[in-house]
């Protein structure tokens, strides 16, 4: 339901009803939480990303304690942890478990695969647990209620009814009677013949229950709240004392001062069905936990293909949370749920109230096919959903020349009125809980990750697989040995300290003959081309050049840099 964006208030803070005890939340539009939801999946792939780092250099570390690691071992580490995303540790590892048949990959391969599944399910399916809901706090000016004075005008009765009747039309088109989600709240028993009288009449029952909670009316204060409605309708066929042109007469409960005549011939053309209580109702008699009511159908003058007997109700109401029936929400909810809502949602539905109504032909009536169990659960689930809605109704009423029940004799409105959630498809509920966990886990993640890379410890020896620090290491193995301690790895940031100059090193790829990736040098010339360097023989085999020059001119160095020491 869309309702007036007047009767609501945003960016609020106040307390959502949930199943199991109200949540800390405010209200925001449906764009904004969209966008909202599409932040927060971003926070959600930063903590699975920093959670994964930290996976990766624990698992770099085992590796290296290894005693004897292997050439392909070391080089394949090498390359994970220069790799560090789940689909790059992927493919890297799994083209090498396919070339090696390395059983020891397997790990590897499994755990990139699983990160890889919760990198893209678990942000789509935690990120949207941000929004709990579509209901925010009501507006206080937005709650009308007519005040039922005792002294009413018949101008003031009819514009108070008036003002009620379109509740009872919204709850009676929102009847969905194969509506799973409510089974469990309404149930209607099955017809029951307990007699059969001689004119082949019978004397029938039929049971009906419903609840309805807090969290269903919206009170912010009461989620424990219960409300719970059971009644039962029998038939009666000796209420009825005569009848005369055009009309029945009926005595109800036996009595001769409480008279209905009904079933005139001017009343209409198809059924309608009038509801009597043994007295009238009011704020006083309302709040009785147990009532009576009788429903008697105007059908003289139809043809009728069944008869349509008379029936005498009782319903009986139980609210568990006394708190509620004092103050002033108490003054909204008492007289509207606490009175025999079957009978209140009937009288303002008037010839709507009968499903048999609306599958009359004119004057011609199949009862038999229409049912009483058809037109009473009809008539409960109408109940049902009028009570449900009762608070949210309060906004929907237009303002009329009645006093407002909620306002004192200044206009104010009364404190604690408004402790309730109007729900509506335009508005989102965020979970403040939610809002505030998600970011400063993403801010946390980060700062353990940042520390546990770069603070001294044990394991910052992974660093030196870094490929910055490969490549300083391979290109101080060319130079002389006054030009070495240029070079900077005090850290995982490498860089050259001296003047800018050209490389010594660099990537070769001889394309037209072995097609080999390797390292060379660089020639000092300026004239020589790329290709002349990469065909001299100076600079093939390069890897072998550098395996001299590292044995000749700084061989415990290299050694320190290249070779694994467990600790």
């Amino acid at each position: 339901m869309n309702i007036d964006p007047a009767s609501y208030i945003l960016w609020k803070r106040f307390a959502m009803p949930m199943e199991h005890g109200s949540i800390d939340a405010i209200a925001v539009k449906s764009s904004m939480a969209d966008r909202l939801n599409s932040a927060y999946t971003i926070l959600l792939n930063i903590v699975i990303l920093q959670i994964w780092a930290l996976i990766v250099l624990a698992g770099v570390f085992v590796s290296l304690r290894v005693k004897k690691p292997t050439h392909n071992n070391t080089m394949i580490i090498a390359g994970i942890w220069n790799t560090e995303s789940p689909v790059g540790i992927l493919k890297l590892t799994a083209t090498y478990f396919w070339k090696l048949k390395s059983w020891e990959l397997l790990p590897w391969i499994l755990v990139a695969i699983i990160f890889l599944v919760i990198g893209y399910a678990f942000p789509i399916h935690v990120a949207p647990s941000i929004i709990i809901g579509h209901a925010a706090p009501v507006s206080p000016t937005a709650i009308y209620i007519p005040k039922h004075l005792p002294n009413q005008t018949l101008e003031e009765r009819t514009e108070t009814f008036a003002l009620e009747v379109p509740a009872a039309l919204r709850a009676a088109g929102s009847v969905q009677p194969t509506d799973s989600s409510i089974g469990s709240l309404i149930s209607v028993d099955e017809l029951e013949t307990s007699e059969i009288l001689e004119n082949g009449e019978r004397l029938a029952r039929i049971g009906y229950r419903y609840s309805v909670s807090g969290l269903d009316f919206g009170l912010q204060r009461y989620p424990d709240l219960f409300f719970h409605v059971e009644g039962s309708c029998v038939t009666e066929y000796d209420w009825i004392t005569f009848d005369k042109l055009g009309t029945n007469v009926y005595h109800l409960w036996n009595n001769s001062a409480t008279v209905i005549n009904v079933s005139s011939i001017h009343d209409g053309r198809k059924p309608l069905v009038f509801f009597q209580t043994p007295y009238v109702l009011d704020d006083s008699k309302s709040t009785s936990t147990n009532t009576s009511f009788a429903a008697v159908i105007s059908s003289y003058g139809r043809l009728m293909i069944q008869a349509f007997p008379i029936k005498s109700n009782e319903e009986g109401r139980r609210c568990r949370a006394g708190r509620m029936t004092s103050g002033p929400i108490g003054d909204i909810t008492v007289p509207t749920i606490c009175g025999p809502k079957i009978v209140n949602l009937a009288t303002k539905l008037g010839a709507t109230a009968l499903q048999s109504g609306s599958t009359a032909l004119g004057s011609i009536l199949d009862a038999g096919s229409a049912s009483i169990h058809s037109d009473l659960e009809r008539l409960v689930l109408a109940s049902y959903i009028a009570t449900k809605n009762v608070l949210t109704d309060t906004t929907l009423i237009p303002t009329g020349t009645i006093p407002n029940l909620v306002e004192d004799s200044n206009g104010n409105i009364f404190p604690g009125v408004a402790d309730f959630v109007v729900r509506s498809s335009s508005v989102s509920t965020l979970s403040i809980r939610a809002l505030i966990i998600f970011p400063m886990l993403s801010v946390a993640l980060l700062l353990i990750v940042f520390l546990v890379k770069n603070l001294q410890s044990p394991w910052y020896k992974v660093h030196a697989l870094q490929a910055t620090v490969l490549y300083s290491c391979l290109d101080e193995m060319t130079m002389a040995a006054h030009q070495k301690k240029l070079w900077q790895r005090d850290s995982n940031v490498v860089f050259w300290e001296g003047d800018e100059e050209q490389a010594c090193i660099g990537p070769r790829y001889d394309w037209k003959g072995d097609r080999k990736l390797h390292w060379g040098r660089y020639e000092s010339s300026d004239n020589l081309r790329e290709d002349q360097l990469d065909s001299d023989p100076a600079n093939d085999g390069a890897a072998l050049m550098m395996s001299e020059i590292m044995t000749e001119n700084d061989e415990t160095d290299i050694l320190t840099i290249s070779t694994h020491t467990p600790i």
